[in-house]
């Protein structure tokens, strides 16, 4: 069956939409860092999860899911070093961050989270073309932040109101999904599954 790209798609919403509301809260409990680092956190959980489910009948396979849910936490906080180090300004924390710094973590977010889906996936070949792909699909959807004001703006238009980092909501949202979705689609794509 053809329906891991539907399927993780699906879960990319909701891991996105989970991460956001997760990360928000925190903030307004713990007023730090402190669940800064979740987004990677969760993505990766939710994902081996469904890795776990889809390939059961192969139990060897199942330690390296682990491996898949710390890269994506690495990820994460790689994508996250290169805004803060390299995209914000330095007189201005508050600044919104550079373009090429958002495409920047995007791709080598996807990275990343490439080599961990490539260490559980199990490639008989490598397929360099999806990795690519993976990696320039990451970087483009790292771009989704500076939609977040205009979506905004536009569902203002309506009466409603988003509160906490509109910014933030699209990106998390967004690119989890998009790269879920592109996971999904490697996986229907491959012979074995």
């Amino acid at each position: 069956m053809k329906y891991n790209k539907i399927a993780l798609g699906f879960l990319g919403l909701v891991s996105g939409t989970l991460s956001i509301y997760l990360l928000l809260k925190w903030d307004k409990v713990f007023n730090g860092l402190e669940g800064f680092f979740t987004p990677g956190l969760i993505f990766g959980v939710i994902l081996a999860c469904y890795f776990g489910i889809v390939r059961a009948r192969n139990f060897t396979y199942l330690y390296r899911l682990p491996i898949f849910i710390a890269m994506s936490w690495f990820a994460y906080y790689v994508a996250v070093w290169i805004v803060i180090n390299l995209g914000l300004d330095k007189n201005n924390i508050s600044s919104s961050p550079s373009i090429p710094s958002m495409f920047f973590a995007g791709c080598v977010g996807a990275l990343i989270l490439g080599f961990g889906f490539w260490a559980i996936k199990e490639w008989s070949e490598a397929r360099v073309k999806y990795f690519v792909v993976l990696i320039i699909l990451g970087g483009i959807l790292g771009l989704t932040f500076f939609l977040g004001e205009p979506i905004s703006q536009l569902v203002s238009i309506v009466g409603l109101k988003i509160e906490g980092g509109p910014s933030l909501m699209v990106l998390y949202i967004i690119w989890q999904t998009g790269i879920a979705f592109y996971l999904g689609y490697i996986l229907d794509k491959a012979k074995e599954v």
